[in-house]
């Protein structure tokens, strides 16, 4: 494929961006590509695999995917939307970071939220987490300032450090009696906060899990 903005098809069964893996994605040029659909059969996508795109607006993931490496979509401006097939069982750090994602639904499949999986997408509106996750990693959505509501489900056992923090729209959060353990600043910064439901099963709560809310 050239530089047309054509959909572009990967046949092997891992891929990762060149400019930092030396792999596959030989042809991908971060401004033009506008469609990619990877083939049945792979089941990895690499870190940076399709790191900064400024034009990729359509995404097709395979059934066979089990994991999304580091900052494989990070930072694609013109990404709202994408379809996680029931197969992934991670989502790696910082993997749609600074993405325009609207709303993501994570299958029943994942149990680990990757450190800073979703930050700083700024037009995320929702999120709702299945009951296979038992951790969310530090700063997952961090500055998610859309963000109005999330749903942490029955089974997440911690939450990382800052994963919530400067969420500036989320008004409301119920954490489930499953969690037992919570990290700093988890819900700092988030101005909008009006209700908070804090579960017994908490063995420590640090003081600055709500600092700089109104």
């Amino acid at each position: 494929p050239g530089n047309t903005g054509v959909m572009v098809d990967y046949h092997n069964g891992s891929i990762s961006n060149p400019l930092y893996q030396g792999s596959s994605l030989q042809y991908y040029s971060r401004g033009s590509i506008q469609k990619v659909t990877f083939d049945e059969g792979i089941t990895h996508i690499g870190n940076y695999a399709l790191y900064g795109g400024t034009a990729l607006t359509e995404v097709k993931l395979p059934s066979t995917l089990t994991t999304i490496g580091e900052s494989a979509f990070e930072g694609n401006t013109t990404l709202t939307s994408i379809d996680l097939p029931d197969t992934i069982t991670k989502i790696g750090v910082s993997s749609f970071k600074a993405s325009s994602l609207r709303r993501i639904f994570i299958p029943e499949s994942i149990s680990e939220i990757g450190d800073g999986a979703f930050a700083d997408c700024k037009n995320l509106e929702s999120v709702i987490l299945p009951n296979s996750v038992t951790s969310i990693g530090a700063y997952a959505f961090e500055r998610c300032e859309s963000l109005t509501e999330v749903y942490i489900p029955e089974g997440v056992v911690s939450i990382g450090n800052g994963a919530f923090s400067k969420c500036s729209s989320l008004r409301e959060v119920r954490l489930p009696e499953s969690v037992t353990e919570i990290g700093g600043y988890t819900f700092s910064s988030c101005t909008s906060l009006e209700r908070v439901t804090l579960p017994k099963s908490l063995t420590s709560m640090p003081v600055s899990i709500f600092s700089s809310c109104k």
